[in-house]
């Protein structure tokens, strides 16, 4: 079964505050977070520098006060925003894994998920200090045309396997490090929904028989996604450009190189690459793609 038509749709308009289906969808919302903590904002920033490592860069350790608190709330800027938008295509991919459903239990559950990613949504979204960038980032792009154009076999098994089995190596490290205690509390929530959710995706996986249209799929989705993992913390560099003006690719280079890039993508690919544990065939074509193989500073700049 295929469905057409563009799903995540991230750029949705949000009603007015005072439309009367926001006083329905406020009291359910409140009913699924009423075990969980409210915000309670902070001056100082939910994760640290040494989260993000960097007083490892001279370019941080020279920058004025001013310009250290700017890239730091940059950083911490860009995680929620990540979330909040990954948790917004999460209700468009589970809208559309229901209507492909094969079973009522399997419509059940992905009805269920869905109402997981709306509080998820929620959830995050009463903890971004700032309003969301309007910039389109790299990885969003991708996720939003993954859901819209993939076909169920291989949606199953980028989306849930892949990358919800990487999402949870990612919120335990944020729900680790994180400085609010509520945000915390938030992030371990998330952490415990999305455990299901990948485990869901490694049973109805090994229902699905892959054509050799799903395997050239998954291998081009996650070759893309690979090529990303690849370069590196481009955002952080990002966060250092927004705060001091553009930098050279020399300069580029270093902070990358300071920031420990090319280690960092080792590991997160190792963990990428055991997640397709028993998909050889897929491994090594990615491999002879060169995908598991960190890009060095100078090629990500």
């Amino acid at each position: 079964m295929t469905l057409s038509g563009s799903w995540t749709k991230l750029d949705m308009p949000s009603l007015p505050e005072d439309h009367r289906l926001q006083s329905l969808l406020t009291p359910l919302l409140n009913r699924r977070l009423a075990a969980s903590p409210r915000p309670d904002f902070q001056d100082s920033p939910y994760w640290n520098e040494s989260f993000f490592a960097l007083s490892q860069c001279r370019l941080f350790r020279d920058a004025s006060d001013e310009q250290r608190q700017t890239i730091l709330n940059d950083c911490n800027q860009q995680i929620l925003e990540e979330a909040y938008s990954i948790e917004k295509a999460g209700m468009a991919y589970t809208a559309k894994m229901s209507l492909l459903s094969e079973s009522l239990e399997e419509r059940m559950v992905y009805s269920l998920f869905g109402a997981d990613e709306a509080t998820h949504f929620q959830g995050i979204k009463l903890f971004l200090p700032s309003p969301v960038s309007e910039v389109e980032q790299p990885f969003l792009s991708f996720l939003s045309q993954l859901i819209d154009r993939g076909e169920k076999p291989a949606l199953l098994f980028t989306i849930q396997v892949i990358l919800e089995g990487w999402g949870l190596t990612h919120y335990r490290k944020l729900a680790d490090n994180c400085q609010n205690p509520e945000l915390q509390s938030m992030l371990k929530m998330i952490l415990r929904d999305e455990a299901s959710h990948h485990g869901s995706g490694l049973i109805l996986t090994d229902n699905q028989d892959w054509t050799r249209a799903t395997e050239s799929e998954v291998t081009e989705t996650l070759t893309s996604f690979l090529n990303m993992v690849r370069c590196g913390p481009l955002g952080i560099v990002s966060a250092f450009e927004r705060a001091l003006g553009d930098l050279s690719k020399s300069q580029k280079r270093v902070l990358l190189a300071e920031l420990k890039s090319e280690e960092q993508s080792a590991q997160r690919l190792e963990l990428l690459k055991g997640l397709m544990k028993g998909r050889d065939k897929l491994i090594n074509q990615l491999t002879k793609r060169d995908c598991f193989r960190p890009m060095r500073p100078e090629e990500s700049v």
